[in-house]
């Protein structure tokens, strides 16, 4: 096995006579609730780039293409179930069917043979679909480089040398910020979003292109989506609008907001750009200041949201929690997300798993399961017990957050007694905890 970074495999390697397949495999995990946004959005830009700078010829399979919005979901027949402590969790497969794929992939084969195959992994932790599309490719032909791209290599490299079956390992990607997703390596269906890079320079011209191929829909996959300077995110909104205002078209461009967006960015003008540009969701990444809300910058965002004029329905504007933190609090989560409550109408609990090699990774290693990696996924709650908050209880605060999204501004709460969760909810609503700006209110 091989193990080389991005730059160094692809240089002075592949020219216009290799042919690449790129593969983004299924999705092994027990919860999945952003699956109609999947997009691998590395693999389309490294198609570009090995177009681009090799000539490559170059094409794709995506299991994880949402049709209608939707993503297929069977249970995984390999391993029905996770149980952790006393508690089981079901393993789903989101992905075409493997058949599906052998059919395809048999019919490619008579008329196209790839010199390598590319399978890539947002995530470390969701290896098994990687692996399983390993051994499906090998199954089929034997002569083409199986090289494995992604956080998986990267991140868990010794782990993916054991486990993978891959022939070459990439564990230093390659910089792809200034190459645009390649969308037309989709030949057959077409997916009904475009994921953009907003780091890449002029993607404004992108998104038109995309729009004038009937694509609507586009979303930022990066973590901050608004970096400084915060003039260059605007810059690229006014040429889109000054681009878009001399095309004839019923159609309307749609941006939403599903990650990346910190309240403490979201100023006035941005608020105003964005808004003008299309918008029509905003989904606020959760910010701290010393483990607690920084109000502050979650009022000042509301400001800007109010004066820009926004009239986004509940479920288009909210708040993340971030839950299953190192030595968090089951009291701080209902406070927290109360707060946003009263600040958007409406609250997502996220789960928090740490990243291989980072600061809360290298603090905690000696509580979480580092070699089953598949279960530090943050679905999981590898901090469970650390924190001393129960697996049951994680999932309770669940029901309980999509109950108070229904129900918290228009029925009293009378839902799921018994539960540690109901008396904690039931007791801060009594106590009015999310006022803000009251002191009492809010104290433990």
């Amino acid at each position: 096995m091989q193990i080389i970074s991005g730059l160094d495999y692809t240089k002075g390697k592949y020219t216009k006579e290799d042919r690449i397949l790129l593969i983004n495999p299924p999705v092994v995990e027990t919860r999945y609730q952003w699956s109609r946004w999947n997009q691998p959005l590395d693999l389309l830009k490294l198609g570009n780039f090995l177009k681009t700078e090799f000539g490559c010829d170059v094409k794709l399979f995506d299991f994880m293409l949402p049709l209608g919005g939707k993503v297929p979901r069977a249970g995984y027949r390999t391993e029905p179930t996770i149980t952790i402590g006393d508690y089981s969790y079901t393993l789903w497969r989101w992905g075409r069917k493997e058949e599906e794929f052998i059919k395809w992939f048999d019919r490619l084969l008579t008329r196209w043979r790839p010199t390598d195959v590319w399978i890539t992994s947002l995530t470390s932790y969701w290896w098994k679909g990687v692996k399983d599309t390993v051994i499906s490719v090998k199954n089929q032909l034997n002569e083409a480089n199986i090289v494995l791209y992604g956080q998986y290599p990267e991140l868990e490299t010794e782990h993916a040398e054991k486990y993978s079956s891959a022939d070459v390992l990439i564990n230093r990607k390659i910089e792809l910020k200034d190459y645009s997703a390649d969308h037309t390596l989709y030949e057959e269906a077409k997916p009904d979003f475009c994921a953009l890079d907003a780091r890449t320079p002029d993607w404004h011209k992108y998104v038109l292109e995309r729009f004038q191929a009937g694509i609507t829909d586009f979303v930022f996959f990066n973590d901050p989506v608004i970096e400084e300077p915060s003039d260059l995110l605007l810059r690229e909104l006014r040429m889109l609008k000054e681009q878009m205002s001399g095309i004839s078209s019923k159609r309307r461009i749609k941006f939403y907001g599903i990650c990346g967006l910190y309240p403490g960015s979201f100023t006035k003008n941005i608020a105003k750009e964005m808004k003008e540009a299309g918008f029509t969701e905003l989904h606020f990444e959760y910010q701290t200041d010393s483990e607690e809300l920084n109000i502050d910058a979650y009022k000042k965002a509301k400001e800007a949201y109010d004066e820009a004029e926004f009239r986004l329905n509940p479920d288009q504007v909210s708040g993340f929690v971030n839950i299953g933190l190192p030595k968090e609090s089951p009291e701080r989560i209902i406070k927290h997300a109360l707060n946003l409550f009263e600040i958007f109408g409406s609250v997502i609990l996220k789960p928090y798993t740490p990243t291989p090699k980072s600061a809360d990774y290298e603090r905690y290693k000696d509580v979480l399961e580092t070699k089953r990696i598949e279960r530090l996924g943050p679905h999981f709650f590898p901090f469970s017990k650390l924190n001393d908050i129960s697996l049951e209880d994680y999932q309770e605060l669940y029901t309980l957050a999509a109950s108070l999204n229904r129900k918290v501004r228009n029925k009293s709460f009378n839902s799921f007694p018994g539960t540690l969760a109901f008396k904690m909810i039931k007791t801060s609503l009594e106590r009015e905890v999310w006022r803000l700006g009251d002191e009492k209110s809010t104290a433990h």
